[in-house]
């Protein structure tokens, strides 16, 4: 029976990846050839989960032919969250996602994000939302990690937890810590639609996909 929710947040609480996706386009736009350029937004697009530290070092390394140091990094992420913050903040909810949250009895839940911990803090906390969660959980450290983190305190069991998230990379996170997993399913993410697992396009399928994994 599950006992312990946790949620991807961008693509899966709210409808914020293309936000996200229009940030990467701005912030290499006119820095690169428009077939580089092309290839950045949809590295974006195949990694949604992974930390944009690691897909900004991918996209220097692999797609523009250089390294790139701490002090660009922290540059390029701080102009990134100058471009997404507030509109994250604005951004509809998934449809029914806050009424799940707000009349929940059953489960504890916990947010695991991409998203730097500061920067996942400060939005849950201006869209209202904090008092629905246990705990809000945002990168430095992998996802992987982080649920096992939740785990560890002996509260929570892998058999009694799922993950709920809308990319491959929160796929595998679940896989690795033994988790459950339901995917998110919007007009990014259709290679989950093969993945052996439950599947939702919004919250009014939840309860559905929660009772199918017993």
């Amino acid at each position: 029976m599950i006992k312990t929710i946790i949620f991807d947040f961008d693509g899966v609480l709210v409808e914020s990846n293309n936000i996200k996706t229009e940030a990467f386009s701005v912030l290499f736009r006119g820095k690169c050839s428009d077939r580089e350029h092309g290839e950045i937004v949809q590295h974006h697009i195949d990694n949604l989960g992974v930390s944009r530290y690691k897909k900004f070092t991918h996209i220097y390394r692999n797609i523009l032919g250089r390294d790139i140091g701490q002090k660009e990094l922290d540059d390029l992420s701080r102009s990134f969250s100058e471009l997404v913050i507030e509109k994250v903040i604005a951004a509809p909810s998934v449809n029914g996602a806050v009424d799940f949250l707000r009349h929940n009895k059953k489960y504890e839940c916990y947010i695991v994000s991409a998203t730097p911990q500061g920067e996942i803090n400060d939005i849950v906390r201006h869209r209202s939302m904090k008092e629905y969660f246990v705990g809000i959980y945002g990168s430095p450290k992998e996802k992987e990690e982080l649920i096992n983190d939740i785990l560890t305190g002996g509260k929570h069991t892998a058999e009694s937890t799922v993950y709920i998230g809308d990319g491959m990379n929160d796929y595998r996170a679940a896989r690795k810590c033994g988790v459950h997993f339901i995917a998110r399913i919007h007009s990014d993410n259709g290679e989950l639609l093969s993945l052996d697992c439950p599947k939702i396009r919004d919250f009014l399928d939840i309860e559905e996909a929660l009772d199918w994994l017993g």
